[in-house]
């Protein structure tokens, strides 16, 4: 601030202190004073201090009385000695210097500021008027502006800004490279350029979303690039406000995901496939369920799975399944397709595929010579197409081929997993292929069956018929057998000696003994032939009855008897009271000889299944006999200890079996014996 170097002595000091301040009217103080940054009065000749307001002395961090008088040189206030001999010549020159960059000793430190003097006059002397402007800040802000600005330029993503008006602001170098377009002929137009029809109501719908929500949403949507292409992006906007809080722009981000998109569908497509190979309740809804997510997935028009016979690939399609064919044109071709097709002849589509044994992809039929069943192709609106031949045991079993009304490029995604496609559809057509089988087989079982069971049904119509007969035509001779002994018995009994006696007596306790077999086989015959008529029955009350009977027969016998009450159960009761009648006998005889004898029937429940317990503490049976127990003339004891034919658990075994039930005997010798069964539900 000083044009000469001033002298250091204490003479110099000496004049500073006697100069005299000129004088300076009050308006000139106020306005001076209240300036917002720093300013400085100086003597022209000697560059001397005459006043600074508050803000210089703020900001240099000197007083006032340290100040005055002296010069800026002085003081050390010039950082750069050139910056301040430059703006002197300046000064000098014309008369005032304007926004002087340099950098001043501030509190010690060198900050940047902007300088601005002017020569001004003052009662006759000429003063400098100095102003001080600290843009310490402002290159900061500056420099992180020129940095954001660069990290926007040079950002992956596209990142654009608009008015609240929906017009563009800036468009980074990235936007260009997504959208196509070049700032220069995108700024100053409106966002409408980029979103097309069928997104026009889902934009205005974010719009007031991001008015609403006054921050920051993010959303996937599509956008148009400069050559009409849909981009799949998704989208991050943000509002920017001024200082007041009006909103001032948006900053939109968008990222390219058609990739990822594209990966997603596929991954969805080869999920969606699998699931359908996995969950099909048949292979043909699983085979259907493939085509059709092949087709959404490709968006092809018309689709369609062929299936060979094993073992036929060049005959006629076996099965053949169609997707998307409602169109008349494709109806047509559908008609001629399955009508005209033989296995993998002649052609460039799906002959040649079969030849590769390898995927294939047609861009535009049109510029391909078909022939075969392809060679009016054309004709239908069809452009483009895409076949994939299906192998099992490594031999192709069908194929896959997909029709579009437009040209295509191939997707090179869904050629590099068009194996694991036709991987998941072979081992449906496996399954196809075996449930075909199954049902052949079945069917053929099925007839052998009937044609067996219907040969059983007579062969024992025959043997039931056949034992009938017998039985009945031997109960006559069996009676008269047994009649006449009895007769000569008695007539003759005083004539004959000891041995004729007792010879008579065995052939008339034989004949009564042939007689019962043949009454009880009759019986077993007839219980086989009778239809059952089940209802609710109260077996508490047939056991008693039974009990009864036997008790009435043989009054002397002492047995203590426990029923348990109310046991109803759904059976036929003519049958049940047989059942009963033998297994309670049975009980009753092989209780003949303990005393006390008990029996005891009862129930429990297994499984949720009601068990008929008979249980007595008779002579029992060793339990490795226990598999002759249900076969007819079968049994344990002796003729002389314990009577019986050995029919008795025959009959009940067929009663409990023709409701459906089970029976079973535990036993052991002189121990007792447990009678157990079930009878399965009415139907």
């Amino acid at each position: 601030m000083d044009p000469r170097r001033p002298n250091h002595d204490g003479s110099d000091r000496n004049a500073r202190s006697a100069s005299a301040q000129p004088h300076i009217d009050m308006d000139y103080l106020v306005v001076f004073n209240a300036a917002f940054n720093g300013m400085a009065l100086t003597d022209f000749d000697s560059g001397r201090i005459i006043d600074v307001n508050t803000a210089w002395l703020h900001g240099t961090g000197f007083a006032r009385e340290a100040v005055i008088g002296r010069t800026a040189y002085e003081l050390g206030l010039w950082a750069n000695p050139d910056d301040r001999a430059a703006c002197l010549a300046g000064l000098t020159q014309h008369g005032r210097v304007l926004n002087f960059e340099t950098c001043l000793m501030m509190r010690a430190v060198a900050l940047p500021h902007l300088m601005s003097a002017e020569i001004v006059t003052m009662q006759g002397g000429r003063c400098i008027l100095w102003e001080f402007r600290n843009i310490a800040e402002h290159k900061k802000a500056a420099a992180a502006l020129g940095f954001m600005a660069a990290i926007v330029d040079n950002s992956e993503d596209a990142i654009v800004s608009r008015s609240p008006e929906r017009i563009i602001l800036t468009w980074n170098r990235a936007a260009e490279r997504l959208f196509g377009y070049r700032a220069e002929e995108v700024i100053g137009r409106h966002m409408s350029m980029l979103i097309p029809p069928d997104r026009v109501e889902e934009t205005l719908h974010s719009i007031r979303r991001l008015d609403r929500n006054d921050r920051v949403i993010d959303f996937e949507t599509v956008r148009l690039a400069k050559d009409g292409r849909r981009l799949d992006v998704s989208v991050t906007a943000s509002m920017i406000r001024d200082a007041d809080g009006g909103a001032s722009a948006v900053a939109l981000i968008f990222r390219d995901i058609t990739e990822r998109k594209r990966k997603a569908a596929l991954i969805h497509l080869l999920e969606a496939v699998a699931r359908a190979t996995s969950e099909a309740t048949t292979p043909e809804t699983g085979l259907r369920a493939c085509l059709e997510r092949i087709c959404e997935h490709g968006q092809w028009q018309l689709g369609h799975l062929g299936l060979f016979s094993p073992g036929q690939q060049k005959g006629r399609i076996h099965l053949s399944y169609w997707h998307g064919a409602d169109d008349e044109n494709f109806r047509q071709f559908v008609r001629e397709t399955d009508g005209s097709y033989r296995g993998n002849g002649g052609g460039q589509f799906l002959g040649r595929a079969m030849c590769t044994q390898s995927a294939l992809w047609v861009n535009d039929f049109n510029d391909a010579k078909m022939i075969g069943r392809l060679r009016n192709i054309a004709g239908f609106g069809i452009r483009s197409g895409f076949v994939l031949p299906v192998f099992v045991d490594n031999a192709i079993a069908g194929f896959l081929e997909f029709f579009a009304t437009a040209p295509r490029t191939p997707d090179e995604e869904l050629l590099a997993v068009a194996n694991n496609i036709a991987g998941q559809l072979a081992r449906l057509i496996e399954r196809s292929r075996a449930a075909d089988n199954l049902a052949r087989l079945n069917a053929e079982l099925e007839t052998r069956v009937a044609r067996r069971t219907a040969e059983l049904e007579a062969a024992n119509r025959e043997l039931n018929s056949f034992s009938y007969t017998i039985a009945h035509d031997m109960r006559a001779p069996v009676r008269a057998i047994n009649g006449f002994s009895e007769l000569v018995l008695q007539a003759n009994a005083e004539k004959l000696d000891e041995k004729s006696v007792q010879q008579l007596r065995r052939v008339v306790a034989g004949s009564r003994h042939l007689s019962q077999l043949i009454d009880d086989l009759l019986n077993l015959a007839r219980l086989s032939r009778q239809e059952m008529a089940r209802r609710p029955i109260d077996l508490s009350e047939a056991a008693a009855a039974v009990l009864n009977t036997l008790a009435e027969a043989q009054p002397a016998r002492a047995v203590a008897v426990a029923i348990e009450p109310a046991m109803i159960a759904d059976g036929d009761p003519g049958l049940m009271r047989a059942a009963l009648e033998n297994l309670i006998g049975n009980a009753w005889k092989y209780t003949a000889k303990v005393a006390p004898a008990r029996i005891e029937i009862g129930t429990t429940v297994e499984q949720g299944t009601t068990v008929y317990r008979i249980r007595d503490n008779g002579a029992g049976f060793d339990m490795k006999y226990a598999h002759k127990l249900f076969a007819p003339f079968q049994r344990l004891h002796h003729g002389n200890e314990f009577e019986g034919t050995g029919i008795g658990l025959a009959t009940v075994r067929k009663i409990i079996e023709r409701h459906g039930g089970r029976i079973w005997i535990d036993s052991a010798v002189n121990a007792g014996t447990t009678v157990s069964f079930t009878l399965g539900e009415p139907g």
